[in-house]
């Protein structure tokens, strides 16, 4: 298994992620990723290139307050960390689940694009 933990404290997802989606890219085989505790503000729009990722935690940072709607091109994630205060998706969402969390995104892309 590939995974990339992030320990330090205070990063912006600059230093953890490309923003690019070519670049992230790179990053196909990733699996698991750490990142919480870390004030991230948002997350890149290409995290929804990781093919592989099965584990992703984003939880204990407060200042993040949606994932985005790309997340639902994980087909393999498994395992969704969250904090409770996402405007989006919406909690009662999150709380159902990882799986459902993922189709409530795909729905709504597919609704806005």
């Amino acid at each position: 298994r590939i995974g990339l933990f992030l320990v330090q404290d205070n990063l912006t997802i600059d230093h953890v992620l490309p923003l690019s989606r070519s670049q992230v890219s790179n990053l196909c085989a990733l699996q698991l990723l750490w990142l919480q505790n870390n004030h991230l503000r948002s997350l890149p729009t290409g995290v929804g290139c990781l093919s592989s990722l099965t584990i992703l935690d984003i939880s204990d940072n407060p200042k993040l307050s949606e994932i985005p709607v790309e997340l639902c091109q994980c087909a393999i994630l498994n395992t969704l960390n969250t904090d409770p205060l996402l405007h989006f998706p919406p909690r009662d969402v999150i709380s159902l689940g990882t799986q459902r969390c993922l189709n409530y995104m795909k729905d709504f892309w597919t609704h806005v694009s």
